[in-house]
């Protein structure tokens, strides 16, 4: 990492104001946080010091301001969800022509235009690559026509600004129940689709029915790796994405009109400047310690496996762990795709996945996937400065990794006692690589290391003991 990435990452912390309530036409950010705003425009100077996103209000609040101070509570009736569903479709076909302003749908608050704009912004999708376009302008649109998507949009919006917010989950609420309305409404759909024969290339409604779940799907597998909670979610929405992928390619053949891409990347051209630059010298700085420390880590895994599935995850961890060795950057980041394949692939059945891969309850027995996800999150740690150049600068942020680092955690937990010391290896380097690329910063950064460190010295304890007894 740079000096000057290192600089703006430091530049996300945060200093705490002396209390003012007199603000009357300030921004929202420090309306909420109830600081005095400095209300230069068309940006305050507090949020260009925070990062975020400054929105005044268009007009003096008087009767609106509880409005717009107002957050969404997660919804836990069913008729109330329906209703909210309800409401937000009939705004949307009372206009012959979509529009992407949300105050067309009174049932959306300013908080949620606040979301909105900062999905446009910041936080919309960057996968499929190559899609931006799509996700800024025809994926909007078509949200007007299936609301479960706006609602997915809405709730990555939300937990995008809450992980770079300085206060603990403030959206948490709209983030809940957005996301809720959204995985009804997506399951819904799913089950009228299969259901339903397979579109043809004429059926241009069935075919938007399919890119809508797509993007919905997308969107909240996305939105799974900013929640402490997300790791089930997204195992499951990153199977649904192949799944739906598929689905797509066989009802529609010109895969070149398509919103969003079903088709591989071609690497070459969205990673030319993995290769060399300037004169023929490296441009990418790898950890080589870290390589070899988790390359090592991972052979010691080959008596675990018992699967094919499992032979094949460990033998793309081993092969971008070798071209990593080599040199071979792009060489690496084509295995390091390919692995999410393996869950997600059409050739693993249903049985399969549940059982194997995203089981939490009694009778299923995930444990070696949980070791080489371990190892698959390391390594996505080690190659951080390969994946950023395929990355667009608004995803560059080390601190929307926190989640994913609490997973491991949580898998620490799930895993059993004997079988604990085959963690180790790979978050040790998790533990070196996010203090050395500003993983661990700020108080919610600084919460997950001292949760890993624990861990860490509880499992060496164990494995100890465990070798002392053997």
């Amino acid at each position: 990492m740079t000096d000057s990435d290192s600089a703006r990452i430091a530049a996300t912390s945060f200093t705490n104001r002396k209390p003012h309530t007199k603000s009357r036409t300030g921004c929202f950010n420090c309306k909420a946080r109830r600081v005095k705003c400095p209300e230069n425009h068309p940006v305050c100077e507090t949020c260009v010091a925070r990062k975020q996103v400054c929105i005044y209000p268009q007009q003096k609040i008087s009767q609106r301001q509880k409005q717009i101070s107002r957050r969404l509570e997660p919804s836990h009736s069913n008729s109330k969800d329906n209703a909210a569903v309800s409401r937000f479709a009939d705004s949307s076909s009372s206009s012959a022509t979509p529009t992407y302003a949300l105050q067309h749908f009174p049932s959306f608050t300013m908080e949620d235009m606040r979301f909105f704009h900062h999905y446009m912004i910041a936080a919309h999708p960057y996968l499929p690559f190559g899609c931006d376009e799509a996700w800024l302008a025809e994926i909007p649109l078509l949200a007007h026509q299936h609301p479960y998507l706006m609602h997915a949009l809405l709730s990555l919006g939300a937990s995008h600004l809450s992980l770079l917010s300085s206060e603990v989950s403030p959206y948490y609420a709209a983030t809940v129940s957005h996301r809720g309305l959204a995985l009804r409404g997506l399951k819904q759909s799913m089950i009228k689709h299969a259901n339903s024969p397979l579109p043809t290339n004429t059926d241009t409604e069935s075919i938007h029915g399919l890119n809508a779940m797509l993007a919905t799907s997308y969107a909240l597998t996305i939105q799974s790796t900013y929640m402490a909670d997300g790791f089930t979610d997204f195992l499951v929405l990153v199977r649904g994405c192949t799944h739906l992928s598929e689905n797509v390619m066989q009802a529609t053949a010109d895969h070149s009109s398509l919103p969003l891409s079903v088709n591989d990347c071609d690497q070459n051209a969205l990673c030319a400047r993995l290769m060399t630059d300037n004169g023929g010298e490296d441009i990418v700085v790898i950890d080589m310690p870290s390589v070899s420390r988790l390359a090592i880590s991972t052979q010691a895994l080959t008596p675990a496996l018992h699967h094919d599935w499992e032979r094949e995850y460990h033998s793309l961890l081993m092969s971008a762990l070798a071209a990593l060795q080599r040199r071979d950057w792009l060489g690496a980041f084509g295995s390091f795709q390919q692995i999410y394949g393996v869950w997600s692939a059409m050739g693993m059945d249903e049985a399969c996945f549940r059982e194997q891969v995203a089981s939490t309850a009694a009778g299923g027995d995930n444990t070696t996937f949980l070791i080489l996800f371990t190892h698959f999150t390391a390594l996505q740690l080690v190659m951080l400065p390969i994946v950023y150049r395929a990355l667009p600068a608004r995803a560059r942020w080390p601190r929307l990794l926190w989640p994913q680092f609490r997973w491991l955690v949580d898998i620490t937990w799930l895993v059993p006692v004997g079988s604990r010391g085959m963690l180790v290896g790979a978050l040790e380097v998790v533990k070196i690589l996010g203090g050395m690329y500003g993983v661990f910063v700020g108080k919610e950064g600084k919460g997950v290391l001292e949760r890993l460190n624990e861990r860490l010295e509880d499992m060496k304890r164990t494995t100890g003991l465990l070798m002392g007894v053997q």
